[in-house]
């Protein structure tokens, strides 16, 4: 009788280790039609990533901080990339471009406003896919 409660007292740490993982986006201007199009603006886009998360029991990293109050975010990105509008997607930490930790990244082109929530969902699917993996864990520093 006593080893399914050891086996829930084991498990229950790694399940609630980190809070959940929290989107904020980047739409250029040149995007704002697509997404318009799909029927989203920026704080919808921003509630269906972070729904997404929610869904997929994505969290924060604890471990690996730059520094103590640094957190784990997903950039959300609409912008123009050579002649198509490309959804990118990233999660990282930290105050600047200089000295941000990047876990993962990922980007899809998009061709019209109906390719948008599939395109996100393969994203957040990929990213979901990477995050047991070392890499993720330790993330990645820019090179200058």
């Amino acid at each position: 009788m006593k080893a399914p409660f050891l086996r829930m007292a084991l498990v229950a740490p790694v399940l609630s280790a980190g809070a959940p993982l929290a989107s904020y986006t980047y739409v250029a201007p040149e995007a704002k039609a697509l997404l318009a199009q799909a029927g989203l603006d920026e704080k919808g886009l921003v509630a269906l990533v972070d729904a997404g998360l929610r869904r997929r029991g994505l969290v924060r990293l604890e471990d690996g901080r730059l520094f103590e109050g640094s957190e784990d975010t997903l950039r959300v990105d609409l912008r123009r990339k050579g002649k198509r509008i490309v959804l990118a997607l990233a999660v990282q930490q930290g105050v600047s471009v200089h000295f941000m930790l990047t876990r993962w990244q990922g980007e899809q082109p998009l061709k019209a406003a109906t390719e948008l929530r599939p395109a996100l969902e393969r994203l957040l699917d990929d990213l979901k896919a990477a995050t047991p993996s070392d890499a993720y864990r330790k993330g990645q520093m820019p090179e200058e």
